[in-house]
């Protein structure tokens, strides 16, 4: 009795279970029934004539010649991105209908070590289009500083082809980043990071693999150069003002006439015949002379302002002609009329 409920519980129970899988079964195609396709990328012009595939023969810009065996990142629309192996006949099938698309093709070479092609183009598909790709190269580096690898540093790219992709990049948590598509020929790396710069220069080879290592260096920032210009420019602007006050203050100073004297030509009379052949500095400072007896030579250049040297060649003139004194009292020199010009000899004899 009791293996014949035992048997009877099994039977249950495995009626039980298929019944639970067939439920199970029956969900999971009922599921996959209401699952849609995907749709073509957006912006395909779409005709019932139109092919179901688009066909793209890949060829090299440069040459003509058909590439093949290589894999393809697709981007089409930016909405439909897909990598697609293409065989030994360079075909390229897309599940497109024909139509006008924005595609964006990436080809890699694996017996490369470098990204090989690169094209960006608005084209026409239809079920044999011709796109032509241009040979690009990589660079693979890291940016530091003297100590350290630098860490979201912006790296940017200036290239002499006008073609490829060359975006600012920025580097990972290791201090390194990779450029995959950089047109061929010279390129010039600029690293910057806060108030650090650095660059180097690559020569971009068709599907080549560059490593660079560039080094940070300090830069002095905008906001210190701004600084320095402006203390430059105060201090122009300081010494400007300090020169025009001092020419008015000089302007402003009393200068010493020539005495009512000279003016009226009462000079003892060999001084008035001598001063007829001297020049005019000469008589301006025989001028000063005659009306303060004594002077010193500070006080000649302060009144006429005329240079110290042309001063002392001056006064060195008349001493020679026998028309002055110049007496030494240390530093400083004191001049007079000598008695012969006055007539004072004459007067004594």
């Amino acid at each position: 009795m009791g293996k014949f409920i035992a048997l009877l519980f099994t039977g249950i129970l495995l009626i039980c279970i298929v019944t639970a899988q067939n439920d199970s079964v029956d969900t999971i195609f009922s599921k996959a029934e209401s699952i849609t396709p995907p749709q073509a990328p957006s912006g395909a012009l779409v005709g019932a004539d139109r092919p179901e595939m688009a066909r793209l023969l890949l060829v090299n810009a440069w040459n003509g010649s058909t590439i093949s065996s290589v894999h393809v990142l697709i981007d089409v629309n930016s909405s439909y991105k897909t990598l697609s192996y293409v065989g030994p006949s360079g075909v390229l099938d897309l599940p497109f209908p024909g139509g006008t698309y924005t595609m964006t093709l990436k080809v890699d070479d694996i017996q490369t070590p470098g990204g090989d092609y690169y094209c960006t183009e608005t084209l026409l598909l239809s079920n044999a289009t011709e796109i032509r790709l241009f040979p690009v190269g990589s660079v693979r580096g890291t940016v530091r500083d003297k100590e350290h690898l630098v860490r979201n540093a912006r790296v940017s790219f200036s290239c002499s082809g006008l073609y490829g992709e060359t975006t600012l990049l920025q580097t990972d948590a290791y201090g390194s980043f990779l450029a995959q598509w950089l047109p061929l020929g010279n390129c010039t790396l600029q690293t910057t990071d806060g108030s650090k710069v650095g660059s180097v220069k690559v020569m971009i080879a068709e599907g080549g693999l560059e490593e660079v290592t560039i080094l940070l260096e300090r830069q002095v920032s905008s906001s210190i150069v701004i600084i320095v210009v402006a203390i430059f420019l105060f201090l122009a602007v300081v010494l400007l003002l300090h020169q025009s006050f001092r020419r008015r203050r000089i302007q402003k100073r009393p200068t010493l006439q020539a005495s009512s004297q000279a003016k009226d030509g009462a000079y003892p009379k060999r001084l008035g015949d001598v001063a007829k052949t001297l020049t005019k500095k000469e008589r301006d400072i025989i001028d000063i002379i005659y009306k303060e007896k004594e002077v010193t030579q500070a006080k000649i250049v302060y009144s006429l302002l005329l240079p110290k040297t042309s001063v002392i060649r001056n006064l060195s003139s008349l001493e020679s002609k026998g028309i002055v004194a110049i007496q030494k009292y240390g530093k400083a020199k004191r001049i007079r009329l000598t008695d012969w010009i006055l007539d004072k000899t004459d007067k004594k004899d």
